[in-house]
């Protein structure tokens, strides 16, 4: 096995330690017999190891005993043998004692080929220097450190055995860490994660993320951890690795023997579970074998490197006893709970490349400013691998801007295994995203690439699973967009080795360059008719390409090509699933099909996604007030929508409809008239709901006998209203009969002469009135009976008039007359000389019509 320096620098320094110890206790105690110097259990416990030696004697003396003796247990005999030690021992004890203990467990990780910390070889070497202030008393430690400060590889020829350790017995096969030299930095919270992890119910766990950034070294530090759990969740840990290449300062080496498919893989894994000896005929088998009799962790690093079908069938079939933790550049998708790691914090960035520099002998670069080495770690990117790397290159003598230059080889270590397993439609994608610097959402791809909805969401699922594209998530309105970036390694590396030809970039600038033409176009519509059915609120370049296909789509249904507007509305929903106006867009063409419940579904996803957008729920409040049949949840959404636009006059007319919807003739009145005032762009339209609101409470006035307020609203028709009113077709005359038949009833229940004058002047102003070529007076519908297909007015001092089904107009507006409708009507005679209404006119019908 082979050790690290910096693992076999604090053994030799511990081990010199652990001699002096025992030199000091000798020496105190001359002649004393190791039954009379130990505790008998402490005895005991020495003389079953020493049992284990052949060469060793039965008898011995306590220079013999004293190294199969716990250290800590050497610690205690110091402690207890105290008074005979030398006096100048004696008096520093109690300031090394406290410090010597701390190396406990630092010994333990040594002895156990456990990983090392950061500050385990310095701890050590710290209070070396402490204890050498004193030499005399550390003979062993002070040639030990003379021989190590004259050649420090004097250390690699030793074997680390420490007598008292039992060798260890745990079922794993877990290779030594290769970060002895600076410990596994600024990774406790990923490993805290990880071992919860793997201490979980998943079955695949696996840690992702770019080549270098520390994966592997990760994985075994959670290995490590979970054998020295008390209750050690596993009956055996199997390593097996498929890494192919590695790193130095000058290249990228090919590893000689390296496992190149599953198959080598899994029957490195089953050698390891059944014995380099044992025939293995079916890999796959033998390993889920013993899976399932053992709480078996399969450890596969590198998987990138052999993952194929086989493996996948291999993962999902795994029984519910054993785990699989996997280190990978490349995700697995739906097979694994994934541990995504990224690179450093720039402080721990500058801690290792400090602790590299120190441990490689690199002084300038151990005691440089901490502003040189963070700009260092900036354009490194605080990647673990790259500041080792980094390292080795300045410690072969060139310079760091050099270095920093040219880290072509860096980079195709980090990302050239994993350029050779995208697809097609992932590096479509990924030639957009080099051609156009920045973030861009998912629409905007797909409009640049062509590719469908699906098949672009499995590439960027891709490129983000083998780190070339980053998902950076966007605040938008109330929500987040998701929206993806080339990583900054991957876009180095794509530049040095893959990059664009002049005729690939300009086709995808040029197209984006349309893209926002077009989108410009789209934004400006918008904000010249922000109510406009086939205008589209865009929050910005995000949004063009997933507007565009809205477009495309209303264009397409109007053409009657509704299935294929349909398509395409929901490709754009896929893509942009955050964004309202696909909804809405979806909602009108709905409403146009007459399908009103999945207009009210799409509605209600707008509404959900527009985080308050005016417009959308202006269109929203329009549907639900006038198709929905719910004009409370209309008016209640316009008001909303009022609260951000409040002198819009458009708004205000819909909202001023809504109160007459509602029933509330008061509010609808004021506000028309108040827009009628004020805003002489709606005003016709103002007029008419004023006009329809006025009547109807002239109506609701007179029937409990309030002439005067009656006969109020109806000077306000002829004195502001009918001015106002620019169209004179049925519907205004059909109103405007009502207005004359509303003030003869004026005058005829007036109780003063006064009334009953000013009713008959404003019937004079109002003039006579002629619909469709004939006069017509105003009534209200006593009696309908619907099966018989006729109906009763109320003609005051007359008998009820008759009518007839026929007689109603337009056809079938008969069905919708009940006691109490407003009617217009033209008095005739039946086949037997008696009067009858001969053409009735509902004045409900032409509600809304005037504007």
């Amino acid at each position: 096995m082979s050790f690290s320096a910096s693992r076999l620098t604090c053994y030799a320094l511990l081990s010199a330690l652990e001699e002096d110890l025992r030199l000091a206790l000798v020496e105190a105690l001359p002649g004393v017999t190791p039954d009379e110097a130990l505790p008998s259990d402490v005895l005991q416990e020495a003389r079953r190891r020493m049992a284990k030696q052949p060469d060793l004697g039965t008898e011995a003396r306590l220079t013999d005993v004293l190294p199969f003796v716990d250290f800590s247990e050497t610690l205690h005999l110091i402690d207890r043998h105290k008074a005979s030690l030398h006096p100048a021992f004696a008096d520093n004890l109690p300031e090394w004692r406290p410090r010597i203990y701390q190396l406990l467990p630092i010994r333990n990780r040594v002895a156990h080929t456990r990983p090392l910390e950061i500050a385990d070889l310095p701890t050590v070497q710290d209070l070396v220097g402490t204890l050498l202030r004193y030499r005399d008393m550390w003979p062993s430690l002070d040639g030990t450190t003379a021989r190590i400060r004259k050649d420090p590889s004097t250390v690699l020829d030793m074997d680390i055995r420490f007598l008292d350790i039992e060798p260890d017995v745990s079922r794993h096969n877990l290779p030594l860490p290769d970060f002895d030299d600076t410990g596994l930095v600024g990774r406790a919270s990923d490993e805290k994660k990880l071992l919860q992890m793997v201490r979980g119910p998943f079955p695949v766990i696996s840690v992702v993320g770019d080549g270098g950034v520390g994966k592997t070294a990760l994985a075994l530090k959670t290995a490590y951890a979970l054998l020295d759990e008390e209750r050690q969740p596993f009956d055996a840990i199997v390593w097996t690795t498929a890494k192919a290449a590695q790193l130095t300062s000058t290249e990228v080496t090919r590893i000689e023997g390296a496992i190149r498919d599953s198959l080598g893989m899994l029957g490195a894994a089953a050698r390891e579970l059944a014995g380099s000896g044992a025939e293995i005929n079916d890999p796959l088998a033998e390993v889920l074998a013993y899976m399932e009799t053992f709480r078996v962790l399969l450890i596969l690093d590198n998987l990138e490197t052999v993952l194929d079908a086989r493996l996948r069938e291999f993962l999902s079939r795994l029984p519910n006893n054993s785990k699989v933790l996997i280190t990978s550049r490349i995700g697995l998708g739906s097979l694994e709970i994934p541990l995504r790691l990224g690179p450093l914090e720039a402080n721990d960035g500058v801690t290792l490349l400090r602790a590299t520099a120190r441990t490689r002998g690199v002084g300038a670069l151990a005691s440089a400013p901490q502003e040189v080495l963070e700009r260092f770690i900036h354009k490194m990117r605080s990647h673990p691998l790259y500041i080792k790397w980094f390292v080795s290159v300045i410690q072969a003598g060139r310079r760091p801007e050099d270095a920093l230059s040219g880290s072509g080889n860096f980079l195709d270590f980090c990302m050239s295994n994993v350029y050779e397993f995208l697809s097609d439609e992932s590096l479509a994608a990924l030639r957009c995203l080099q051609a156009l610097p920045g973030r861009h959402s998912q629409a905007a791809i797909a409009e640049l690439t062509d590719l469908p909805a699906d098949a672009l969401q499995e590439a960027l699922a891709q490129l983000i699973t083998t780190n070339f594209v980053s998902l950076q998530p966007v605040a938008r309105g109330g929500g987040v967009r998701s929206e993806y970036e080339l990583t900054e390694f991957a876009r180095t590396y794509l530049d040095r080795r893959h990059a664009l030809s002049q005729t690939q970039r300009t086709s995808i600038t040029g197209r984006h360059s349309r893209i926002l033409e077009q989108g410009a176009r789209l934004a400006s519509a918008s904000v010249a008719d922000p109510y406009g059915e086939r205008s589209l609120t865009v929050g910005g370049p995000s949004d063009f390409g997933v507007a565009m296909k809205l477009m495309n789509a209303m264009t397409l249904h109007d053409r009657g090509d509704a299935p294929i507007a349909f398509e395409l509305i929901q490709e754009a929903q896929i893509l942009a699933p955050d964004y309202h106006e696909s909804y809405r867009i979806e909602a009108l063409l709905r409403d146009r099909e007459n399908d009103i419940g999945g207009a009210t579904q799409s509605y209600e996803l707008a509404l959900e996604h527009a985080d308050g957008d005016p417009s959308c729920l202006y269109h929203a409040g329009r549907f639900f007030m006038r198709r929905a049949g719910d004009p409370k949840r209309g008016l209640v959404l316009l008001q909303q929508a009022a609260r951000t636009r409040r002198e819009d006059p458009v708004l205000q007319l819909e909202i001023v409809r809504g109160h007459i919807q509602c029933g509330d003739k008061h509010s609808a009145l004021d506000g028309a008239l108040g827009l009628l005032a004020n805003h002489s762009d709606v005003a016709h339209d103002a007029a008419a709901v004023a006009f329809r609101a006025a009547l109807e409470l002239a109506r609701d006035h007179l029937g409990v006998g309030e002439v005067a307020e009656g006969l109020e609203r109806l000077e306000d028709v002829a004195d502001v209203i009918l001015p106002a009113l620019k169209k004179r077709d049925d519907a205004y005359h059909v109103r405007l009969v009502q207005a004359k038949g509303l003030v003869s009833r004026a005058s005829t229940l007036a109780t003063t002469a006064y009334l009953r004058s000013n009713a008959d002047t404003l019937g004079q102003r109002l003039g006579s009135v002629n619909v469709r070529g004939g006069e017509m007076e105003y009534s209200r519908v006593l009696r309908v009976f619907p099966e018989k297909g006729f109906g009763f007015l109320s003609v005051p001092g007359q008998r009820d008039l008759f009518f007839g089904r026929r007689s109603v107009v337009p056809s079938g507006a008969f069905d919708r007359l009940i006691a109490g409708s407003d009617v217009c009507y033209s008095i005739g005679e039946d086949n037997e000389g008696r009067p009858c209404a001969v053409r009735v006119l509902p004045v409900s019908e032409y509600d809304g019509a005037l504007e």
